[in-house]
């Protein structure tokens, strides 16, 4: 029984380093972007706020020298996104769709104008669907190709 129980305590000590780090699921997401003006140059220091339509929670961020941005630690659904920078014209991006654990990933142009104008856009991306590519088979009498 003794023996048993060390030889149990060894075989795990031997096989523990080896097992692959288990990671948690996650239910929050993120927005990250880039915010340029209509020239291509980066937008540093703009206000992005994001808002959940459903609940009308609010989460911000400022843009980085480089015009990046990250909203962290939101929970699923759709979201407002509005970006404001003194000098250019409001942006504000509507029903963008957040899922758990997948980034949401926008790049934002903002056009010269004074804040108090704004320019509107519903979003509505694409999903991309999955196919399958076509499958060579070959026999000794045919060669055919199979859409599955």
């Amino acid at each position: 029984m003794q023996f048993r129980k060390y030889w149990l305590a060894a075989a795990l000590s031997l096989c523990l380093p080896f097992a692959e780090p288990l990671s948690a699921q996650s239910d929050t997401s993120q927005i990250i972007g880039n915010v340029r003006d209509a020239s291509g140059s980066s937008a540093p220091n703009a206000r992005v706020i994001a808002t959940n339509e459903g609940t009308g929670i609010e989460r911000q961020a400022t843009t980085n020298a480089d015009g990046y941005f990250i909203v962290t630690n939101m929970p699923p659904g759709y979201y407002t996104v509005t970006v404001e920078l003194t000098g250019f014209k409001k942006v504000v991006r509507r029903q963008n769709k957040l899922d758990a654990a997948i980034p949401l990933s926008m790049d934002i142009v903002l056009d010269v104008g004074a804040v108090t104008e704004s320019v509107e856009v519903v979003a509505s991306a694409a999903r991309l669907k999955r196919r399958r590519s076509p499958t060579w088979r070959s026999t000794a009498a045919t060669r055919y190709c199979s859409l599955s």
